[in-house]
């Protein structure tokens, strides 16, 4: 497996989501966009892979996939795409704001002997904060925002007052946050098949980075 960082997978995720915030689906197919965002990515954030260690991966995973020439033209496109929407190729991520955050609520609620509660805590954050990456949140919202509004709900779920620690959360972002979590919680075996099969793109770019998904120790590392 390609073991990539936590933080070029994100930020291929936020490139692959804002791609087709500006271009159709029916016009690119996801499933060349993310090995292109995942290569881009990995240049980037200076942890470079190579395209054929992606492509094989790819070939792994699905038996049709495209090769390594067609992932290098589709990145011009890409590129241009980000440039031209606006944005800036260096992706500002989340994950150091919510681990300061954590680390607030913390040392200021949490007891000795208190370490499995407070392990719960940071997993849920680091969970949502996952989440988000599935949904426009991390394109529409500051990092700041999205890093407290994740505390938050995480607190809700985990029966801590995190309230009494922090400003209050984004209601925009904890709306769609438990959305997305009642969805998840009440899926069955074939709602599941059909979420799986519409964020196949997503699970792609994760799979061939293996090894890489967030966790609140994975997390303290990213700059």
């Amino acid at each position: 497996r390609l073991r990539v960082s936590q933080l070029v997978v994100s930020t291929a995720l936020v490139y692959f989501r804002r791609f087709f915030f500006h271009c159709s689906i029916l016009d690119w197919d996801p499933l060349l966009l993310a090995p292109t965002s995942l290569y881009l990515a990995s240049k980037v954030e200076e942890r470079a892979l190579s395209v054929n260690a992606i492509i094989r991966e790819m070939h792994k995973l699905r038996e049709t996939a495209y090769e390594a020439a067609q992932v290098l033209e589709t990145e011009y496109v890409l590129l241009e795409n980000v440039l031209q929407a606006g944005h800036v190729l260096k992706v500002c991520h989340p994950f150091q704001q919510l681990s300061n955050l954590l680390r607030h609520v913390l040392a200021a609620e949490f007891a000795e002997g208190e370490q499995e509660r407070a392990a719960g805590l940071g997993q849920a954050a680091f969970a949502l904060l996952n989440d988000c990456y599935r949904t426009d949140v991390i394109l529409a919202h500051t990092p700041d925002a999205i890093a407290l509004t994740c505390v938050h709900v995480a607190g809700a779920l985990m029966a801590v007052p995190t309230e009494q620690h922090l400003p209050e959360p984004d209601e925009r972002i904890a709306t769609e946050l438990w959305a997305l979590f009642d969805q998840c919680s009440r899926l069955g075996p074939k709602e599941s098949t059909a979420v799986d099969e519409r964020l196949c793109a997503h699970w792609v770019v994760a799979r061939c980075a293996r090894g890489a998904a967030v966790t609140s120790a994975d997390a303290l590392t990213v700059a």
